[in-house]
């Protein structure tokens, strides 16, 4: 025997009985100023969804990542180191560390990409 006013079976129903006779509810005794600001997080929805796509592209094809880091690394240094060499007849430490990071960046995006390759060729 259902003990509502009326037989109902959902539970937001039975819910609204007492202000379907006017009782009071006091479920909101005290008020309470609030701002309403609406939550902009574009900055990091959108580097989550740069990272995400980082993530794929790598997994895929990983030298469309890796190469052009590495051959603008690789230009800016040996620019720079060309630069420097005609004005100042010397090459300074940062080509060298340019050149040398756009050589570790090209081998590491050749490793990943024997790795992509090897993870998609079992599966053809």
């Amino acid at each position: 025997m259902s003990l509502a006013p009326f037989d109902v079976g959902d539970r937001h129903l039975r819910d609204a009985a007492p202000l379907a006779r006017g009782e009071e509810q006091h479920l909101h005794e005290e008020r309470v100023a609030v701002r309403d600001e609406p939550i902009q997080r574009p900055r990091r929805d959108g580097v989550g969804f740069l990272l995400i796509l980082l993530k794929l592209i790598t997994i895929f094809s990983p030298l469309r990542i890796f190469l052009p880091i590495s051959a603008a690394s690789f230009l800016v240094g040996a620019g720079y180191a060309l630069w420097t060499i005609v004005t100042q007849s010397h090459v300074t430490n940062s080509s060298v560390l340019l050149i040398l990071f756009s050589v570790v960046v090209l081998l590491v995006g050749l490793i990943s990409e024997q790795i992509s390759s090897l993870r998609f060729e079992g599966r053809s």
